[in-house]
C-alpha cells in the first residue's frame, strides 16, 4: 500500500526494517534501480577514492606541498580521463609553482581585482584537470565563501580567469 512518500524513501525504510538476508534479496530484486542510487567510485593509486558526480570525478581531500586540496578530473561514467590523471600527476609534483602563478595572474586582472575587493585573501581550494593540456587552479576568497576564481592554464601557462559566486 503506497504511503505517499517518494519511492526512494519507501525503499530506504524497507531496507532499514529488513534483516540482513531480506536486505540482500530486496537489493537484488531492485536490480538497476538500486544502482541508480549508488555513487560510482574508483580507487586511483595516486589520488585515492574518486567519486563520479556531474560528469567529473572528485577526489577526497589530498595532502600536497601546497596544502590539503580537492582535485577533480574530466571523465565519463567508465572512469576519469587518463590524460587528465597524467597531467595531474605532473602538476601536483610541485603545485606551489602553479598556485603562485595563478595568484599573480588573478592579481594582474582588473576584473579579478574588482571581484576580490574587500573579500579577503585568495586561498587555494583545489585543481580541476580537463584534458592533457588544460587545467584550472581553483581559488577561493577568505571572506566570501561562495566567491570562486578559476585560473585557466593551457600547456602549463595561465591564460584566462573565470569568476563566479
Amino acid at each position: 500500500m503506497p504511503s505517499g512518500l517518494p519511492l526512494k524513501w519507501e525503499v530506504s525504510f524497507l531496507l532499514i526494517q529488513a534483516d540482513a538476508a531480506s536486505r540482500r534479496g530486496l537489493i537484488q530484486a531492485l536490480g538497476p534501480m538500486w544502482k541508480f542510487w549508488k555513487k560510482l567510485t574508483v580507487q586511483d593509486p595516486h589520488f585515492g577514492l574518486l567519486s563520479y558526480s556531474n560528469q567529473q570525478w572528485l577526489s577526497e581531500k589530498i595532502l600536497t606541498s601546497a596544502g590539503s586540496i580537492l582535485v577533480s578530473f574530466d571523465g565519463d561514467k567508465s572512469g576519469p580521463n587518463p590524460a587528465s590523471i597524467s597531467l595531474a600527476q605532473t602538476v601536483l609534483v610541485n603545485p606551489v609553482v602553479y598556485v603562485e602563478s595563478a595568484m599573480a595572474f588573478a592579481h594582474s586582472s582588473p576584473e579579478a581585482r574588482e571581484f576580490m575587493e574587500y573579500q579577503g585573501d585568495l586561498i587555494l581550494d583545489g585543481f580541476s584537470f580537463l584534458s592533457a593540456e588544460m587545467f584550472y587552479v581553483n581559488l577561493a576568497l577568505s571572506e566570501w565563501p561562495d566567491g570562486v576564481i578559476d585560473v585557466v592554464f593551457k600547456q602549463g601557462l595561465p591564460c584566462n580567469i573565470l569568476l563566479s559566486d
